[in-house]
């Protein structure tokens, strides 16, 4: 038997005056073929639904049905059904069919982002961690439609990633994509080591992003996240208006943005090292059986209190400036500032460093 989806809206989740389409998000390993039947529950127009048969090839898409097309069909005042229905043969269907959906309903793609954000609009904090699309962006062509051996990266964006890691600034990725086939060509291009907590799955993008945010524990107006996809861009937008969206064109400005050139020091480059630190620490987390403390101990986390001194400035000043964690004034002192409190005899200065 053909199995169902079923979608309840109503008129308080979904105004009418709202939509300009109707989106599915589908993945499926094998060709895609499904009818799409949106009926009333009741009505005058519940006898005349709305019919879409959807036709790909295997792999990832994107399918956008123009909202003027279903309106005539469905009074979106009332409740109404949204079927998907698998075509297939009694034959076809001895064999287990696997679809997955991403996002299934409807959206409001107008007005879209600016085509390309203006420096004005960049936030004053410099970026930490930029995200990273793979599809079309990191790369041309999508992955999982014309396999490993045809794509190829963009020109220049193995530079732009260690230009970046150089600064400071650690790549992760939030795509829709299959993790394991993702991560082995990403392994294959010498590119893996240089993302962090990576999202690779098939879930809206803004949850990547919240669990980016989360791990590395950053607040997401220092994220930045490049996509080819304007729905992509605009969903991530929404429900996270801190971040900074580019299109997948500007990857190749972003190393030339004041957003992108924090304040450096010879840490900088080791950034990412501690942040692959932090994830192994918290993959073995997730299976301690203990308390945190007990666990924290046997991390041995070695941590060097010394008296300031002007030797390490460069890496005073680039802690003062990022964040707050260990500024609790929320003073961003000026280096000039900095070397002179660090030699004034009458205040006592530390500086902290942590091994492991």
């Amino acid at each position: 038997m053909a199995t169902r989806y079923k979608n309840y809206l109503s008129q308080s989740m979904m105004p009418k005056q709202c939509a300009d389409a109707f989106l599915i998000e589908i993945y499926c390993e094998t060709k895609i073929d499904l009818s799409i039947v949106i009926r009333a529950i009741k009505g005058k127009l519940n006898k005349i639904p709305f019919q879409y048969r959807l036709q790909k090839a295997a792999g990832y898409h994107q399918v956008f049905i123009p909202f003027k097309s279903i309106a005539p069909h469905v009074d979106f005042q009332e409740m109404h059904f949204i079927n998907i229905i698998p075509n297939r043969s009694e034959a076809e269907e001895v064999n287990p069919l696997t679809v997955v959906f991403g996002f299934v309903g409807f959206i409001q793609q107008s007005p879209q982002l600016q085509e390309r954000i203006s420096l004005d609009a960049l936030p004053n904090k410099s970026i930490k961690v930029l995200v990273w699309d793979l599809d079309n962006t990191l790369w041309d062509g999508v992955l999982v439609e014309d396999g490993a051996d045809r794509i190829q990266l963009k020109k220049g964006i193995t530079e732009v990633i260690k230009t970046l890691d150089a600064r400071g600034i650690v790549s992760s990725i939030a795509s829709k994509n299959d993790h394991d086939i993702a991560w082995a060509h990403l392994s294959a291009l010498g590119l893996a080591a240089y993302f962090v907590f990576p999202e690779i799955n098939w879930g809206p993008k803004s949850q990547s992003i919240q669990r980016i945010a989360e791990n590395f524990n950053v607040g997401k107006d220092t994220i930045a996240f490049i996509d080819d996809s304007a729905f992509e861009r605009n969903e991530v937008k929404n429900i996270h208006p801190e971040v900074s969206i580019f299109k997948h064109s500007d990857y190749m400005t972003l190393t030339e943005l004041a957003a992108f050139s924090p304040q450096t020091s010879s840490e900088s480059a080791l950034r990412r090292s501690f942040y692959v630190a932090q994830q192994k620490r918290s993959t073995v987390r997730c299976g301690f059986d203990g308390e945190y403390g007990e666990f924290i101990k046997t991390c041995n986390i070695q941590l060097q209190i010394r008296c300031a001194q002007l030797t390490f400035i460069d890496r005073i000043h680039e802690l003062v400036q990022r964040t707050n964690q260990m500024n609790f004034s929320a003073t961003r002192y000026d280096r000039e500032m900095l070397i002179q409190l660090i030699q004034d005899q009458s205040v006592a200065t530390f500086f902290f460093k942590r091994n492991g």
